[in-house]
């Protein structure tokens, strides 16, 4: 059989492609080398806990949402039960020096008024800086269903941190509304202004969890993708990119041999896959040479924990523990002295009871260079010991932030960038894949291949929403992006 479209990888990009494409009709394969579809948003289950490695929370759920839209318009939405989280206090930020504490609650008014009542002779900055996230957000593609279907001018402006240093002086309020930074892996001094918009601004309106999590999300795609007659083959890994005589894709060659004969191609992989997928000699060393330096966003150590009851600060938030205001300017710090962010983790089963917890701190993929060479379960007695050092750090260092939390952890395990370079198939194991800069140009879904399109959290934006956002954007130049989005519009 011959596809219309061939889709390599099964991640959330690929998956919202494969199902705009069929709903306008293509015949349409899925390629993942993964044994099932969207595995890092399955995440996984230990102990009785399920923990979330690729879907925490999102912004834009709310009724006539960014989000909410794009999963009306890809079927989802009635296959989806939303969990609103505390509208009082869905991110709770903690710093250590100075000690200060900030609720963010949902809604922009309310923001507004307690941003006021925490810093009083700050209202001039506070009203510029929203209007401003307002006005860079609506600049955002899918964001705005009337903004411009492109993506690569957005992200040449101002840094988030040039725009705060002109609204005001005071470092906490700038540490405060820099803390969202390690929702996207971009320190505020390189973070383009209009992207640091389009992800809290969606937050700022509404934060929402998914009961299942992301294993849910993963199930509606499997779902809806049956309905609309997607194949999925899983489990084989795309090799290479065949071209026909007039340089249109027209097949994708699996690692076993087999081929998948198809009349295009979207490839939502890491851009730097794309090189090792294409025949050699297709893109020019220039273009070759700026997918290969792309910089990746940091990577991370993980601590997941279990307790035998709710931990009552994470039911409905998360909490972003800084040890001052300036730490999200460092992103790689470790564990030490860089940030950490909590959210909780439920239980695998309903009537099970069991809860737990999972804990980032952003670290540099240095930090298990030692290790590099190595293949996974294969790294011996060293690499377990610092592994288990880890996780003893993690944990003293979450209970030195939070005091209410000694007592109520029981057993913890860790994982390592390699863990993430492992799981995440991203080549320095980064938490958000390639980072978004100012000075950065990324690749955008056309390829100089007719046919042959990129689609990935690279090409727009990290998350959820930017890895949707790039498949609508790519699929746009398949079926025109008007046209989807005057159905997106018919979904308000």
């Amino acid at each position: 059989m011959k596809y219309d479209v061939a889709i390599v990888g099964a991640g959330v990009s690929g998956l919202t492609a494969a199902s705009i494409l069929a709903g306008f009709g293509f015949r349409v394969a899925i390629i993942e080398k993964a044994k099932q579809t969207a595995a890092m948003v399955r995440g996984f289950r230990r102990r009785g806990v399920q923990f979330d490695t690729g879907f925490h929370y999102a912004g834009g759920m709310e009724e006539g949402g960014a989000l909410d839209l794009l999963l009306r318009y890809l079927g989802l939405a009635d296959r989806l039960e939303k969990e609103p989280f505390d509208p009082d206090g869905f991110d709770t930020v903690r710093f250590r020096q100075p000690e200060f504490e900030f609720r963010f609650p949902c809604g922009l008014e309310r923001l507004r008024e307690r941003l006021y009542e925490t810093f009083p002779l700050e209202r001039t900055a506070v009203d510029g800086y929203l209007q401003e996230v307002e006005r860079a957000a609506a600049s955002f593609p899918f964001l705005n269903l009337e903004a411009d279907a492109e993506v690569s001018g957005l992200f040449q402006g101002p840094t988030l941190q040039e725009v705060l240093d002109r609204l005001t002086g005071d470092r906490i309020l700038k540490g405060l509304l820099s803390v969202h930074c390690l929702l996207y892996g971009a320190a505020p001094q390189e973070v383009p202004f209009a992207l640091h918009a389009g992800v809290v601004g969606s937050y700022y309106r509404s934060a929402h969890g998914l009961k299942g999590g992301g294993r849910s999300l993963a199930e509606a795609f499997d779902a809806e993708l049956s309905r609309r007659g997607v194949d999925v083959y899983c489990g084989e890994a795309a090799a290479t990119i065949l071209l026909g005589s007039d340089g249109r894709p027209c097949g994708v060659r699996l690692a076993g041999g087999k081929t998948i004969a198809c009349g295009g191609c979207v490839v939502t992989v890491h851009p730097r896959t794309l090189l090792e997928l294409a025949p050699a000699g297709v893109f020019r060393p220039a273009y070759c040479k700026r997918l290969q330096t792309l910089e990746e966003t940091p990577s991370a150590f993980l601590l997941y924990g279990g307790s035998s009851v709710p931990i009552k600060e994470l039911q409905t938030s998360n909490m972003f523990l800084l040890p001052s205001p300036e730490a999200a300017s460092c992103l790689d710090e470790g564990i030490a002295d860089g940030p950490l962010y909590l959210t909780a983790a439920r239980p695998a089963q309903e009537e099970a009871a069991r809860y737990g917890f999972m804990a980032i701190s952003p670290a540099a993929s240095r930090e298990t260079a030692r290790w590099t060479s190595s293949t996974l379960g294969k790294r011996g007695r060293e690499y377990a010991a610092f592994k288990s050092d880890m996780a003893r750090k993690m944990r003293a260092r979450m209970e030195h932030f939070c005091p209410e939390l000694q007592g109520l952890i029981g057993w913890c395990e860790g994982a390592t960038p390699l863990t993430l370079r492992d799981y995440g198939h991203s080549p320095a194991g980064s938490l958000y894949g390639v980072k978004h800069r100012v000075g950065q140009i990324n690749p955008q879904p056309l390829t100089r291949v007719p046919g042959l399109l990129l689609a990935g959290q690279a090409v727009a934006a990290p998350g959820i929403m930017g890895a949707m956002i790039s498949a609508f954007l790519a699929c746009g130049h398949i079926v025109g992006h008007e046209r989807i989005r005057r159905e997106l519009r018919a979904c308000r």
